[in-house]
């Protein structure tokens, strides 16, 4: 008897005629974003109070180099060394290095272009201020454009070209360096103030071959 036809006489009919037809998703790539909260660390830095503000908008490069952003940066360490253990599988033993950080100060009117940062790991940035969609969010492109896309009822993960992320005060959000972002014009008459920071991972790379060996290694 037909698979089909014992399904109907055992009670288990689909639940629609063509529901053996409709595809399931299966393995994929995944281009992953990831968010933390570091609760209290904006106040605690009090950003506008300290020479490394700019009223008039701008950025304040080389952060990582000032001892008043240590706490900030071992925050920062540990949150990338854990989402590149947990989520990408790197072996243990590496160090993650924070090489570059900065401050951005968008008075009204200012805005990021959609750029990427090239030779670096995981890339960031917090939030100094603001309630949750206070100020333009910060967006993804699709690293591939969809060709052919017919009429959306409703954008999800599979078929947007851009994903979305509001701002709020506290919360990090990290993402591959390579991703291409920005963040739209601030129409907030207060500056919308972020810390941006890219990372590395020290240790060793190359391609792991059978019994443990590796091909092109070298370290960073």
């Amino acid at each position: 008897m037909p698979k089909k036809n014992r399904d109907i006489k055992n009670g288990n009919k689909p639940p629609h005629k063509h529901e053996e037809y409709y595809p399931k998703i299966r393995g994929h790539f995944l281009i992953p974003t990831f968010a933390a909260n570091y609760w209290g660390e904006s106040d605690k830095l009090n950003i506008r109070k300290t020479d490394y503000y700019k009223p008039k908008g701008g950025q304040t490069i080389n952060l990582q180099k000032e001892p008043y952003f240590k706490e900030l940066i071992k925050k920062i360490k540990i949150s990338v060394l854990r989402l590149a253990e947990h989520y990408y599988k790197v072996r243990p033993g590496y160090r993650v290095d924070v090489v570059s950080m900065w401050l951005n100060s968008n008075e009204k009117n200012m805005y990021h272009p959609p750029h990427n940062h090239m030779n670096t790991f995981m890339s960031g940035v917090m939030w100094l201020d603001g309630k949750k969609g206070e100020y333009a969010p910060l967006q993804f492109l699709r690293p591939y454009a969809i060709p052919t896309l017919p009429i959306i009822s409703q954008y999800n993960e599979i078929n947007s070209n851009i994903v979305t992320h509001p701002s709020m005060k506290d919360e990090v959000v990290f993402f591959p360096s390579y991703l291409y972002h920005y963040v739209g014009v601030n129409k907030n008459r207060k500056p919308r103030l972020s810390i941006a920071f890219d990372t590395i991972l020290r240790g060793k790379y190359g391609e792991i071959i059978k019994g443990g060996e590796t091909v092109g290694q070298y370290k960073i």
